[in-house]
């Protein structure tokens, strides 16, 4: 189906039709006694991301003269898939109606920055001009769930060049060519056991497509030994209390291409013990004062409105 521009959720609604489980024709059903179980598949494919970017899968039991409303996040302007199916093992007969509605609020900014000693950022909300609906409810909130660290290499001991030219036998490529590897370090601390997600925007979620090769990422703790691999897809690792260094290496025939790779950062990616609240003010002046914040809005078709966000605890580290 054909998603309206401006469009960024739709509800699925799927009713239990009139044919569940009638034994009129001496089938041997159940006479809809028992649930059904049923998949619920969308899909929507955007240019240069993966079809997991956003795929909503739900499963899902219905007895006769029920319904179920799911939700999922769209892009206007694409195609969607859907798909309803009941499960294979799931006997009896069944029918369903399915209805799909779009709604669209689109804010000014993809992603709102909030940053230490920084006043309230200001998000504009669009109820979609295009949209299927003729008013959006809308009522902002927020929480803050991960804490990113930033982390710079360590010098290359020596002050020498982190590229080196890999074995000239195992690793040779047609027409002369060799491959060369910048191995860059980094340490970082972790003060509680908890779970870690190591990532290089730069090199991650690329794998046949990378212009580079291997983007492997190794981490030891202080004795030297290997507790954690992660590759080009950031997966969470749980560490314990202690220092850690982890070893990024990137591969490529050519030195040139590696070198501007040298200042590389590393973004470790932890869950907080406890989420931050972000609220939502009427104005600059409510949320500088702590004052009104906003409530249930409705926001005709077309119709525009600022809100001023902020975190609850305004002295987290940036």
């Amino acid at each position: 189906m054909a998603v309206p521009d401006g469009a960024t959720w739709v509800d699925v609604v799927i009713r239990a039709g009139d044919n569940w489980g009638d034994d009129a024709d001496g089938a041997g059903g159940d006479g809809g006694a028992n649930k059904r179980l049923f998949i619920l598949h969308l899909i929507q494919l955007q240019p240069h991301r993966t079809n997991r970017s956003i795929d909503c899968d739900e499963w899902f039991r219905m007895g006769a003269g029920e319904s179920k409303t799911f939700s999922c996040a769209v892009v206007g302007g694409l195609t969607l898939e859907l798909c309803v199916a009941q499960f294979w093992s799931s006997l009896g007969e069944s029918s369903l109606s399915v209805e799909a509605s779009f709604h669209g609020l689109v804010p000014n900014q993809a992603a709102a920055a909030l940053s230490a000693g920084q006043s309230a950022t200001r998000v504009l909300l669009r109820a979609a001009p295009t949209s299927c609906q003729a008013s959006e409810r809308v009522k902002p909130d927020g929480k803050l769930d991960t804490w990113r660290e930033a982390i710079r290499a360590e010098p290359v001991r020596g002050g020498g060049s982190a590229i080196r030219i890999l074995d000239g036998a195992r690793d040779a490529l047609d027409k002369g060519r060799q491959v060369y590897a910048l191995e860059l370090s980094y340490k970082f601390t972790q003060l509680a056991k908890g779970k870690v997600t190591p990532m290089v925007p730069l090199l991650n979620n690329l794998l046949y497509d990378s212009p580079f090769s291997c983007g492997l990422m190794l981490i030891f703790d202080d004795g030297n030994r290997q507790v954690g691999v992660v590759d080009a897809f950031p997966e969470a690792i749980t560490l314990g209390p202690g220092t850690y260094t982890l070893r990024l290496q990137v591969r490529h025939d050519s030195p040139a291409a590696l070198a501007p790779l040298s200042d590389t950062v590393l973004l470790l990616a932890r869950p907080l013990a406890k989420k931050i609240d972000v609220k939502a003010f009427v104005s600059q002046r409510a949320a500088a004062a702590g004052d009104t914040q906003v409530g249930t809005v409705v926001l005709k078709r077309g119709d525009t409105m600022a809100v001023y966000v902020e975190r609850e605890n305004k002295s987290l580290k940036s």
